[in-house]
């Protein structure tokens, strides 16, 4: 073997090994949200514990599942929507409706490994059914261009008896699908022949839909649930060296110093006899200890959602408001961004029924995470009660932060200088001041729907009434206390 040939072999070799650390790490992730995990995710660290403190520590909480359904449950409430489908006949129109049920398996796959397929088959009735695949999917780009997605392998596994575990590769290429099965390593399914079939209103194109969410710096695809797997395994860390110090302060250690000589039996009427220089003694950790282990699991913890980009993390971290409001817009916009990725996923399926036949055309579909339309209703509701029952402009626009809504602190200030000076106007009436003086002051103070033409009308009208000509209008930004009138 020449030098060329090894290095491709390592090469080779090398993104095999690959390809196993991440099926490994996808089918740790999807145990883990399903709520079954072991000590094998502290690693070597496992071997500092005793397996009854471990037992005890991994029945405690879990911050990843929660973090992903934090992610995941907005935008399965949402659902995927879809138009164009009035006139189609009800056997038409199911399709459909069965790509979006599935949506909910897609968005969460999505949030868990960062990739998702969808694939439309005929079965041996001749009937077309849709399937969100399952097991580990690896796509394949062109070596020539990086965006070109040439190949999805599909991984499925399932029991060989004394065999042990033996698994299926579905290659899936333009207009083609080979099946190799029964692999005792799914790495080397080249190496074996496979089934292949040919799939005709798939020509030119993948017989089924992918779509990933992100990718990592090697291409890769990447999911939230990657970053809050990471930083699952440092709460565990946490977890555990909390649960080790405080069964170490509830149950102390008790060591007794003597002369090692038999214990003898005890009793009311037995005579105890120690050695002169025995004692006894208690080891633990003290409350201190305790309380910082508690601070770094709860810190840890935190972590956790705060990958999940959820406000809630910011809860008891010292973090402002305003830290909380960034945290709660990245968090909708990953929401965002799991929902499009969805309903991406089920139009380029509905393209392929389209393919099939056995829809008229292709439908498009779109996803508004729950929020959204809780969140727009809300807003609506603020700009009414704004209209008909005059809160200030400033408790608008707190509202409307509150509700979501990315206000600027410039615009903040304004709105708080608006509403003290529409007080101070009103007390320039209540105290007999003309009321272009008011207007005037609401003017400066960035009332746009206030103009000078207004302001000089009014101020016509105050000093007809008063029957005088008056001076020019001075400038109020001078002592706000000064409620007398300029003109006078």
């Amino acid at each position: 073997m020449d030098t060329a040939q090894l290095l491709q072999l390592q090469r080779m070799q090398a993104r095999l090994a690959d390809v196993r650390t991440r099926m490994t790490r996808e089918t740790a992730m999807r145990e883990l949200y399903a709520d079954r995990f072991g000590s094998d995710l502290l690693g070597d660290m496992a071997a500092n514990f005793s397996p009854e403190t471990l037992d005890m520590a991994l029945q405690g909480e879990n911050p990843f599942r929660e973090a992903v359904q934090r992610l995941v449950v907005p935008v399965r409430a949402g659902g995927a929507q879809w138009t164009g489908d009035d006139t189609w006949t009800d056997d038409r129109k199911a399709y459909l409706k069965g790509l979006a049920g599935l949506f909910g398996k897609v968005v969460t796959t999505l949030a868990l490994t960062g990739k998702a397929a969808v694939l439309p088959w005929k079965g041996p009735d001749g009937q077309v059914r849709v399937t969100a695949l399952r097991g580990y999917l690896h796509p394949v780009y062109s070596s020539s261009d990086p965006d070109q997605l040439e190949r999805v392998l599909s991984v499925t596994t399932s029991d060989g008896g004394p065999a042990g575990i033996r698994y299926t590769v579905w290659a899936f290429e333009a207009g083609r699908v080979t099946i190799h099965r029964d692999l005792d390593d799914p790495t080397r399914y080249a190496l074996t022949p496979g089934e292949e079939i040919e799939l005709p209103y798939a020509a030119g194109r993948l017989p089924l839909a992918f779509v990933a969410f992100d990718e990592d710096g090697e291409g890769q695809p990447y999911s939230p649930g990657d970053v809050c797997y990471s930083a699952f395994r440092r709460f565990l860390h946490r977890l555990v060296q909390e649960n080790v110090t405080y069964h170490s302060g509830a149950y102390k250690q008790k060591v007794i110093y003597g002369n090692n000589g038999p214990v003898p039996a005890l009793g009311p009427f037995k005579l105890l006899e120690l050695d002169s220089e025995a004692k006894y003694e208690e080891h633990g950790a003290d409350t201190a200890l305790i309380k910082q282990m508690t601070d770094a699991r709860e810190a840890a913890g935190r972590s956790v959602w705060a990958s999940a980009g959820a406000p809630e993390a910011q809860h008891g971290a010292g973090e402002s408001g305003e830290a909380r409001a960034i945290a709660g817009q990245m968090h909708e916009q990953t929401c965002d961004d799991l929902g499009d990725k969805g309903a991406a996923l089920l139009t380029d399926a509905a393209a392929l029924l389209a393919g099939m036949g056995v829809t008229p055309k292709p439908i498009e579909f779109t996803c508004r995470p729950l929020f959204v339309a809780k969140r727009a209703a809300e807003q609506a509701n603020l700009g009414a009660l704004y209209r008909d029952k005059g809160i200030s402009r400033g408790e608008l626009l707190l509202r409307l932060q509150d509700s979501g809504l990315t206000i600027s602190a410039d615009e903040l200030k304004r709105a708080a200088a608006e509403s003290g000076d529409f007080a101070r106007a009103v007390a320039l009436l209540n105290a007999g001041a003309p009321t272009y003086i008011a207007l005037d002051l609401l003017r400066q103070a960035g009332m746009t729907v206030i103009t000078e033409q207004d302001v000089e009308a009014q101020r016509a009208l105050d000093l007809a009434d008063a029957g005088g000509e008056g001076e020019p209008l001075n400038d109020l930004t001078g002592n706000p206390d000064d409620l007398t009138d300029p003109a006078a």
